[in-house]
């Protein structure tokens, strides 16, 4: 259309008249049998407001596309924007109690004692959780000396490095700008900073079984020979967890896993995993520490596992403590992800219009991406909501996962509002074309 209108007032300028002009172009429109008035009026305009839906491959494209100095360049972004709200005054105030003074004193006292075996509390023992936490907080002291500061440290570095994982997980998934948005989303919430700030086990637990999610995932949609490293990761990753706060880790990480699978029927990455060496691998990192523990304390095993753990869960006996109603995370989920609860709803609605592929239809490499984060944060969510004690740290797992789907529906508002506005732009620059043709095509008649 285009080329032939610059073709017809090429043929009127050698002739210099506007009446010649307007012939020109209506010899142009005649020669084309299928080419009428009004499409050559309207065409561009339907095209224009016409959107095409995305490409299910866009978001790999897009993410394929992003060079190395791009990615330091996000990178630092990520730090400097932690920086006042993770590491700002960390030791500007004591150590609140119980918590604080509890995960702080384990570790001074493993530094002290020399036994980085068996925690104590006050020179008691004690076995509630694994030493993980207790063993970088220590390590923290060491370097840094005994402080607030070099306490809450680990924590700090902990949510920050959960920053860069949201970064690269939904990168790989939806491409840079939600990316960062999604980095942006998690520094951001309400409960984010505070853990980033307090010395807890909870940011660090929930860092690692995040990182096995992302790990997890990016072996899943790897093609090349990065695929194993990234599955080792994962199961490295797991390890950790495991030694953060115990089997809990796994039944989250794993549960989320296969229910993905499930729903996407993706069994293949679920065989492909590394069960083989994955498992040998990951008890060679958490077995020692346990077995030598129960070997210095006998009492260990029925403690921790049963005490800990099973009975804890079903709120058996002494161990029913924090007791709270299986809808207290629907309630507080708002105030943990607050300013960014308000999208919440527009979210959801506009995620589950998307995840399910038509009839005979498979799932494209978006839903896919939305199912798997949808399964974290659900079954996180629904697993403690199901447990007897409910503390509202325990849900923090669960709030990465739900930062990306935040920033994935602003990126896609904004693309949204961004693409409609060029589109009235082009369809008045469009409009004022047409009319000054139709106008000169008046004239010539």
């Amino acid at each position: 259309m285009r080329r032939l209108y610059f073709i017809t007032m090429a043929r009127g300028a050698r002739i210099g008249n506007f009446k010649e002009t307007g012939r020109a172009i209506l010899l142009g429109l005649k020669s084309q049998s299928r080419f009428s008035l009004f499409s050559f009026v309207f065409n561009v305009t339907s095209q224009n407001m016409t959107s095409s839906p995305n490409a299910p491959n866009r978001v790999l494209d897009s993410e394929q596309n992003v060079t190395l100095r791009q990615t330091w360049r996000d990178l630092l972004l990520i730090f400097a924007v932690s920086l006042p709200l993770f590491f700002w005054q960390l030791g500007g105030w004591a150590l609140f109690d119980p918590d604080e003074g509890r995960y702080a004193e384990i570790p001074r006292e493993m530094m002290v004692r020399g036994d980085w075996i068996t925690p104590t509390l006050n020179y008691a023992k004690y076995f509630e959780k694994p030493p993980l936490f207790y063993w970088l907080v220590a390590l923290s002291f060491k370097i840094f000396g005994p402080s607030e500061w070099s306490a809450r440290l680990v924590s700090a570095l902990c949510a920050l490095l959960g920053l860069v994982l949201v970064y690269v997980l939904a990168r790989r998934m939806f491409g840079r700008r939600v990316g960062l948005l999604s980095a942006g989303v998690l520094a951001t919430n309400l409960f984010w900073p505070i853990m980033a700030r307090f010395v807890i086990i909870d940011t660090t637990l929930s860092v690692a079984i995040f990182a096995a999610i992302v790990f997890w995932w990016l072996g899943h949609t790897e093609e090349t020979r990065r695929k194993n490293a990234y599955f080792a990761a994962f199961w490295v990753s797991l390890s950790l967890a495991f030694l953060s706060k115990g089997p809990v880790a796994v039944l989250l990480t794993g549960a989320s896993i296969f229910l993905y699978c499930a729903l996407c029927r993706q069994w293949k990455s679920w065989r492909e995993c590394g069960w083989i060496w994955g498992i040998p691998l990951m008890t060679l990192l958490v077995a020692p520490w346990f077995v030598a523990v129960a070997l210095q304390n006998p009492e260990f095993n029925r403690y921790f596992w049963w005490g800990q753990n099973v009975a804890r869960f079903l709120g058996i006996g002494k161990n029913r403590e924090h007791v709270q109603s299986p809808f207290y995370y629907l309630f507080l989920l708002p105030l943990i992800l607050f300013p960014w609860s308000f999208l919440m709803p527009a979210a959801l609605m506009a995620g589950r219009k998307r995840l399910w592929p038509k009839r005979g239809q498979t799932h494209s490499p978006r839903q896919r991406a939305l199912i798997y984060l949808a399964c974290n944060a659900g079954f996180i969510t629904l697993f403690f909501s199901a447990s007897t004690g409910k503390l509202i740290t325990y849900v923090l797992p669960a709030v990465p996962p739900l930062a990306i789907l935040i920033a994935l529906y602003l990126e896609r508002t904004w693309r949204f509002a961004k693409t409609r506005t060029e589109n009235r732009a082009k369809n008045r620059d469009e409009m004022t074309r047409v009319s000054l043709r139709l106008g000169v095509v008046s004239l010539s008649l």
